[in-house]
């Protein structure tokens, strides 16, 4: 179903705190341009999201609108059923004039007499600050490491006031940084500042002698190397897919994708087998939002037991073998995807690091020669029409220990134009490559790669039973009448599939581990 356009939104009503997501956030576009910078994760939420969940429910929020402005307000439809936010659109944020001034404008008359003001790229943990008496505007700042001041607009301070300030200097500088956060207590006398300010940016009427309060833990997320630099540290490695973010709210899990058309799509399976999938799910524009399972990924408690039960549950609710030719669609699928994925690569197919002669110890061929060898009648001809998931690997599997219930999450939604069907086979490739690979611990990056000399080395994460899982799969494949040869022709292939999409150094490892799979059914 689809999930209507039901932000509430109350013109009238005064504005405690005030968060602009206005800007182009050009300095994050190296991260992704396609999305609001408010709306990029940090511990699988968006940065807008860990904002506002510091913010207590009875202040009443604004939001500054303008690029990509539907996004912003989507999500937060989303996220937020039940609160409501007043929605101010700003209808310049690329020309001269615009800027943090022009924008404030837009919300003069919408705003309390005292506020608060959150851009919105930053990550406060302690935000008591909201509940303190200020008798006079007070601007938010950290303590930080000199080397990084010319970012920012830095102030000397004594005494918790601005005793010299320093904007973006590389010489002479402070070593407190403007957070952008401010409480404005009167704000006919701030905008009548402004106005007479010669700047484009509010910062200009920042005086000497203005009253700070001091903030720890304050993360800037606003410029690409910050950003990078705290997704490294936190979250240890990005396993998001390029022109895909999955945020994991509280009660809720929701995707977002660039093209409107996906979670339109993503619909159509859930209609069909609706007690395979999550609870709840629903569409708006660019998202699709659902309840979280109950349970854990099936990584977590996979066993030869649970395994064998989650295979009889899978023959009886989720594949339904169809009598209809695929062919042409499996050539487009794995032939010709194939083929692009590996283009996709670009000039890293050329590195050394992507032709090595050694990997873990043996040695193999350069990639064309396996590429080559692909038995592709194999691959296309022999194949099961049926009902898919089309990324079965355990991740994606969430499994409750206490009911002993199934929830698939993240389902393929077209299959080479197949919306419904796919190939069986390929369902069993994924689990199989799961199993060689366990995706959960790459997430938080248990694995180590390395290339030197043209020698490949590499550590993966390994899956509880794994020897027994493999041996449990393989003969149920034959037991249901279908070639193991087939499915493990296909586990090279998907990694190959796959090292386009990712960063590295996994992308290299998904490359280098295709490799080593066509050696090995070589031998």
């Amino acid at each position: 179903m689809h999930l209507e356009d039901m932000a509430k939104s109350k013109p009238n009503m005064e504005i405690d705190v005030l968060i602009s997501t206005a800007g182009e956030g050009l300095r994050l576009h190296k991260v992704n341009s396609e999305i609001n910078k408010s709306l990029l994760p940090y511990l699988n939420k968006p940065i807008i999201h860990h904002i506002i969940e510091k913010i207590p429910s009875n202040f009443r929020i604004g939001i500054l609108l303008g690029y990509k402005s539907q996004q912003v307000r989507d999500f937060l439809t989303i996220a937020y059923p039940e609160r409501e936010f007043t929605y101010i659109y700003v209808d310049d944020w690329t020309s001269s004039k615009s800027g943090t001034k022009y924008s404030l404008t837009f919300a003069h008359k919408l705003l309390q007499k005292s506020f608060w003001y959150f851009p919105c790229d930053g990550i406060y943990q302690d935000t008591n600050f909201l509940f303190k008496e200020f008798s006079e505007d007070v601007f938010l700042v950290s303590k930080i490491d000199k080397s990084k001041a010319y970012h920012y607009l830095t102030f000397i301070l004594e005494k918790n006031r601005i005793l010299k300030q320093f904007f973006k200097s590389t010489e002479v500088t402070g070593d407190h940084a403007f957070t952008g956060v401010m409480k404005i207590i009167d704000k006919e006398v701030f905008f009548s500042r402004l106005e007479e300010s010669n700047s484009n940016e509010f910062i200009s009427v920042i005086l000497e002698n203005s009253l700070v309060h001091l903030t720890e833990n304050w993360k800037d997320l606003g410029n690409f190397e910050m950003y990078e630099d705290e997704i490294s540290k936190t979250e240890g490695f990005d396993f998001s897919k390029t022109g895909e973010y999955t945020y994991q709210l509280n009660e809720k899990i929701v995707k977002w994708w660039p093209d409107l058309a996906i979670p339109n799509h993503k619909l159509e399976k859930p209609r069909i087998k609706p007690d395979v999938f999550p609870k709840n799910i629903k569409s708006l524009n660019q998202y699709l939002s659902y309840s979280k399972a109950d349970g854990f990924p099936f990584y977590e408690s996979v066993n030869k037991k649970n395994f064998t039960t989650l295979l009889d549950w899978l023959q009886n609710k989720l594949w339904s073998p169809q009598n209809l030719n695929i062919e042409e669609n499996l050539l487009q699928f794995y032939k010709n995807k194939t083929q692009s994925r590996i283009e996709l690569l670009g000039s890293k197919k050329d590195l050394m690091s992507y032709n090595p002669k050694n990997i873990n110890g043996i040695e193999v061929q350069p990639w064309e020669h396996y590429f080559k060898n692909i038995n592709w009648d194999l691959l296309i001809q022999r194949n099961q029409p049926s009902f898919i998931h089309g990324d079965l690997q355990f991740d994606n599997i969430i499994y409750d220990s206490n009911t002993n219930e199934f929830v698939l999450i993240d389902w393929r939604y077209d299959f080479s134009g197949l919306k419904l069907v796919g190939d069986l086979y390929y369902d069993f490739g994924k689990m199989l490559g799961g199993i060689y690979v366990n995706y959960q611990d790459i997430k938080k990056g248990k694995f180590k790669f390395n290339c030197e000399n043209s020698k490949v080395e590499f550590e993966l994460p390994l899956v509880n039973e794994k020897k027994e899982l493999i041996s449990i799969l393989e003969s149920y494949i034959d037991t249901i009448g279908l070639d193991i040869t087939k499915v493990r022709e296909l586990v090279p292939l998907i990694f190959w599939n796959m090292a386009p999409l990712h960063k590295e150094p996994f992308s290299n490892l998904c490359w280098s581990l295709g490799i080593l799979h066509y050696e090995m059914l070589n031998q």
